[in-house]
Parts: structure tokens; sequence; C-alpha cells
């Protein structure tokens, strides 16, 4: 039973916690990858967009690679790309519901990506890598195959937009830090001279 001592506290806290969130921006926190204050496109998007994808084998890459293509193009529009992001994806089932029979009533599924950010030009030069990671799961009842297809075929859609934030994020952070190295250095150049 709620007391008028424990509304309070929960008030209290919930007042705490958004004048919290309120604070953030003072510290210097913002959004890795949001537009900017007039709505225009932020130096990070900006980046993003002059992304290229490569085409990722089979049909989970194909899932993955749209997901990022939705990521990465904020206007519709198309820029001259000025990166290419190369994805190699696999997801792998592992039986964890196993029957007396030998049966199996549910799938853990594991999908990795392993990415590469390389520039666009003759050299192809490496400028960043990573590896993006998701688990999931389905179930395997006795239902009709159509049934458990659209359920598979669920599973394998939201894997391939969990990794795709991943890796967006992980990209958006590259450029973010990339910037704030740029913008350091001539400074560090300024005072030596």
């Amino acid at each position: 039973m709620w007391d008028r001592e424990k509304t309070m506290d929960l008030k209290r806290r919930t007042l705490l916690s958004l004048g919290g969130l309120l604070l953030l921006p003072g510290c210097g926190w913002h959004a890795v990858y949001a537009p900017g204050k007039d709505g225009a496109l932020s130096p990070v998007q900006e980046q993003l967009r002059a992304i290229s994808v490569a085409l990722i084998s089979d049909h989970n890459g194909v899932l993955l690679r749209q997901a990022l293509q939705n990521r990465f193009d904020y206007t519709g529009g198309s820029k001259l790309p000025r990166y290419e992001l190369s994805v190699f994806y696999t997801v792998n089932n592992e039986s964890v519901g196993i029957m007396p029979d030998n049966s199996t009533t549910r799938l853990r599924m594991h999908g990795i990506a392993n990415w590469t950010l390389t520039a666009d030009d003759l050299k192809k030069t490496i400028l960043t890598k990573g590896r993006a990671y998701t688990l999931d799961g389905i179930d395997l009842s006795n239902g009709q195959f159509f049934a458990m297809d659209i359920n598979s075929e669920t599973v394998l859609r939201r894997m391939a937009e969990e990794l795709a934030n991943q890796i967006t994020l992980d990209l958006a952070q590259y450029f973010e830090k990339k910037q704030a190295d740029e913008a350091i250095k001539p400074v560090a150049s300024d005072s030596k001279g």
C-alpha cells in the first residue's frame, strides 16, 4: 500500500532524474548523429551520408545492407561516396531447446558482422574497422511452416536492424573523434611556432 512518504519519495526521484537529464547538454553531451538546431545535417551526418555500402552476400546480408543504407541516407538524395563500408556477415544457429527425441524446439541465433571502412581511393586505405554482435532466438513450434517462416524472417530483420544500429554508432563515433582530432591539430601546430 502506498503512503504519502513513498509517493513524495517517488516524485523526488523522478524530478532529480529529469533534472539530471537537463544538465547533460551543459556538460558537453549531445546526440552523436542528430541534426543541427537549424535542421541542417551535422558534420557526422554528412560523413555517414558519404558512405557507400558494398554488396553483402545472401539474404541476411541484403537485410543488413538495406538497414545500413537507411541509416546513412538522411535526406533521400545521394552524395558522391568518399568511403566504402565492407561487411562480412554471418548468422549461426545453436539448438538450445532439445526434446528427449532430439528434436529442437528453440534456436539461438548469433549475428556477427565484421566491418571495414575504407577510403574511396585507389589504395582503399583502411580507416577503421570493427565488429558488431547480436543475439536473438526463435521458437520452432509444431505449427505451420508458413508461420515459422514469417517468424524467422522477423528475427533476421530485427537482427539486421540491431547490427546496423551498432555499426552506425561506431562509425559516428569514429567521425566525431576524427573531427575533434582535426580541430585540435591547428591549435597544436600554432602553439609550437
